[in-house]
This record gives structure tokens, sequence and C-alpha cells, in this order.
């Protein structure tokens, strides 16, 4: 039983890992993605 929840914390602990990587991959690849935290006003943002 132990071994078990062991198991699906390390799952969870891998699928988060992945979450943030698949997300910071996201920020580095889309310059408009970026462009949100810079930008109050995102959809009509003249700076990029």
């Amino acid at each position: 039983m132990k071994r078990l929840v062991f198991t699906i914390l390390l799952a969870l602990l891998v699928l988060c890992i992945l979450l943030v990587a698949a997300f910071a991959l996201l920020l580095l690849v889309d310059p408009n993605f970026d462009a949100v935290g810079s930008c109050p006003n995102y959809p009509h943002c003249d700076d990029q």
C-alpha cells in the first residue's frame, strides 16, 4: 500500500515538472505569449 502511494506521488511530481517545462517552453517559443506580462492591453500591443 505504501508503495502505491509513493508511485502516485512520484507520478504527480513528474506531471507537475512536465507541465512547468511545457509552460516555460511555450513562453520561450511564442513571443505573443510573452507579451501578456509586459503589456496590460495584450491583444493591441504595438511594442513588439
